[in-house]
């Protein structure tokens, strides 16, 4: 009897410390001088059953833009206590299908090609996730299409770092956290219009594992939002707002917030259109807007 308690004691302090090894807080730092090498990939896919009062060529609009970018990012530790991250963009290209056919760079000449070179910066506090992601440079450098900054600023800011919670926590437990992007219409002029994304998140703690010296942490996001975007090609110009739900899931290390990949969807179901010039949207429109995002640390280097 006295040998089975013993075996059950040690039983028990082995589940301890396995437990123990689970639990986890969270810090945000520098990269130690290194540089992250990011590759950024999305999708934006409009369909609608109103094609003709959108100005679309075809009573069924069916609008898909993708693209990608690649991301060479350092952080420098302030003494507000938020790490200030610069972020050049190299790479960037993007393209249009109508119809499930590849548009040319006639019918669509917004590549985010035109932002190479530039750089952007970034907040990023372990209580609050990112914030102030903005351009270092005119907006009115960028000759086709002003908003494309926009449209890059929207993507990027909902898969750079999540809302992080106080304490520790393991496998199975969450918190919720919010965040908001809100820019100006620059290509239309328009005072009253915004680029906009508020989003309201579950975060839910899937997996915990060493690595190196490190812990990496898996996380499942779910998300309500509210969208406010645009979305062209020539001569197809609209902008798109409604509220709608999606998913992200997170692996990154928690000692240091530097995220080895996020991949989101967001899907607003039957959003508004406003065709540009137009006094106000079309009424009764059936329409879906489906968004996806994949982002992944290719290296770490000096």
């Amino acid at each position: 009897m006295k040998s089975f308690a013993g075996v059950l004691v040690t039983i028990q302090l082995l589940v301890t410390c396995v437990v123990a090894q689970e639990s986890v807080s969270f810090q945000v730092t520098d990269l130690g001088g290194q540089t992250a090498e990011y590759e950024h990939r999305f999708s934006m896919y409009l369909t609608s059953d109103r094609g003709n009062e959108l100005g679309f060529p075809g009573s069924e609009v069916d609008v898909e833009i993708l693209g990608s970018w690649k991301s060479l990012e350092t952080r420098t530790q302030t003494d507000s206590g938020y790490v200030e991250v610069k972020s050049t963009i190299k790479d960037g290209d993007s393209w249009a299908k109508q119809s499930g056919q590849k548009l040319t760079f006639e019918q669509y000449p917004f590549s985010l090609g035109q932002l190479d070179g530039k750089v952007f910066t970034s907040r990023l506090d372990p209580l609050k996730g990112t914030s102030d992601l903005e351009p270092t440079f005119r907006i009115w450098q960028v000759k086709e299409r002003t908003d494309i900054v926009n449209d890059i600023i929207l993507l990027w800011s909902g898969g750079l770092l999540p809302t992080l919670p106080e304490g520790n926590v393991s496998p199975g437990d969450s918190w919720t956290g919010e965040s908001e992007v809100e820019r100006p219409f620059y290509q239309l002029g328009s005072r009253d219009k915004k680029f906009r994304l508020a989003i309201r998140s579950t975060y839910t703690v899937k997996k915990i594992k060493k690595k190196g010296d490190g812990m990496i942490v898996e996380v499942e996001e779910k998300r309500e939002f509210d969208y406010s975007g645009m979305m062209e090609t020539v001569p197809f110009s609209i902008i798109m707002e409604g509220s709608g739900t999606g998913k992200a899931d997170w692996e990154f290390e928690a000692t240091t917030g530097i995220v080895n990949k996020c991949r989101y969807t967001m899907d607003v179901n039957r959003p508004s259109l406003l065709p540009d010039g137009a006094a106000g949207p079309v009424s009764d429109v059936e329409s879906n807007l489906k968004i996806v995002y994949d982002a992944k640390l290719k290296k770490l280097r000096k």
